[in-house]
């Protein structure tokens, strides 16, 4: 059971960040979940940056107590998938190494991880095909694997290879023209939240949530994945017919016609894979006869911050289904074109995720002392805090 702290023992006149970061520091011990998603994982890898970014040494040692209890609280029935299990807390391994927070051999650390999953993938093959539980989540793990520069040419990079080959061929079999419209027309999700719950969100006791958006939405994840793979020049041809199933539906416009934030998702994969290098219907798709215009532009105009606003889990600064996901959207697309209003709608989200705080709670609108997932990277404050640290550190060097 999460140990649980009052607003008045974090202190009310401290400000945001660190109200994160104390809250974070007297409860993240406390957790079960060890996973990068909703747990220790996620939690460690914001604690590091945010030593990086303050340089203080109290942060940076209790991001290493947590990847220690991680490894300590590991056991064969921890779960493999990526949201709580052995793929994700494999990635976030190796985002830290790369990222030059902490100095390890992947390909000794990670050498169970990578039997454990694969044997799994082979074994066990997940139903689904997205990332949180999905075979994406696992190609996700391997593909970042292979990424380290430092094992290019070793053993486990070849056989991690061969891994996701095995994932792009079940890719290739399970995406058939019934399960692409399937996953492209999931346009909304209902979300009952029962009595007298204990949920995250600040929803009263007779309200139903219908929200739109979702950051796991498989759909523009599974392009973007493909796009990572496009440009490690991994299975080409196989990955190209994988992404010219996904995109055929796209030149209906019927097809299109899906929440604004589900078309600000969408674009945005669509424009990763554009700097991947595919030279496809992406680029361009005759809409009226006359005129050509490319698919994220098309999905890009019109875009209304009120009607997005209105496709959210009210008050929800979250990644998964708040601002924070619009925000990152936003900050992904300045990063990959900058201009437009890009910059601007990165400003107006963030704030909006950052201004989210009911006094009766202790961030964010909703009561974080009633649910390990209100302290988690994806539905909690990992996520706003890490978000708060790049993004600012970004403004700085910008």
């Amino acid at each position: 059971m999460m140990h649980t702290v009052k607003t008045s023992e974090i202190g009310e006149n401290t400000n945001q960040p660190n109200r994160i970061a104390n809250f974070l520091l007297l409860n993240s011990s406390f957790i079960d979940d060890l996973g990068l998603l909703h747990g220790k994982m996620g939690i460690s890898i914001y604690f590091f940056h945010l030593a990086r970014q303050t340089k203080n040494q109290i942060y940076e040692d209790y991001a290493g107590e947590l990847i220690d209890e991680i490894y300590e609280e590991l056991s064969a029935n921890t779960q493999v998938e990526f949201e709580n299990g052995l793929a994700g807390i494999g990635w976030g391994i190796e985002y830290l190494v790369q990222n030059n927070f902490i100095e390890a051999d992947t390909n000794e650390v990670l050498e169970e991880f990578d039997i454990r999953i694969f044997t799994e993938l082979i074994n066990s093959t997940p139903k689904e095909i997205g990332l949180l539980r999905g075979i994406v989540g696992f190609g996700v793990y391997f593909l970042a694997r292979i990424q380290n520069p430092t094992t290019k040419k070793k053993k486990p990079t070849h056989s991690n290879r061969q891994n996701l080959i095995h994932i792009i061929d079940e890719l290739e079999r399970r995406l058939q023209k019934a399960q692409i419209e399937k996953l492209l027309n999931k346009k909304a999700s209902v979300l009952e939240i029962p009595i007298n719950s204990d949920s995250v969100f600040p929803i009263s006791e007779t309200e139903v949530a219908i929200n739109t958006f979702d950051i796991s939405w498989d759909y523009p994840i599974l392009i973007w994945f493909l796009a990572e793979l496009i440009e490690q020049n991994i299975c080409y041809l196989n990955v190209e017919k994988i992404i010219q199933r996904l995109i055929d539906p796209l030149k209906d416009d019927d097809n299109l016609q899906i929440p604004q934030s589900n078309q600000l998702f969408l674009a945005l994969s669509l424009q990763k894979l554009i700097i991947a290098g595919w030279p496809h219907p992406v680029e361009n798709i005759r809409t009226d006869g006359i005129a050509s215009q490319t698919i994220p532009n098309k999905l890009l105009s019109g875009i209304d911050r009120e009607v997005i606003k209105s496709e959210l889990i009210p008050n929800s600064a979250t990644m998964k289904y708040g601002s924070l996901g619009i925000a990152w959207i936003y900050k992904q697309l300045d990063y990959f074109a900058q201009g437009n209003n890009y910059k601007e709608e990165l400003e107006f989200w963030s704030n909006q995720c950052l201004s989210i705080d009911n006094p009766s709670k202790v961030f964010a609108g909703f009561d974080i002392e009633k649910n390990d997932l209100s302290l988690g990277l994806m539905e909690g404050l990992t996520g706003i805090g890490l978000f708060n640290i790049i993004y600012n550190c970004r403004k700085l060097e910008a």
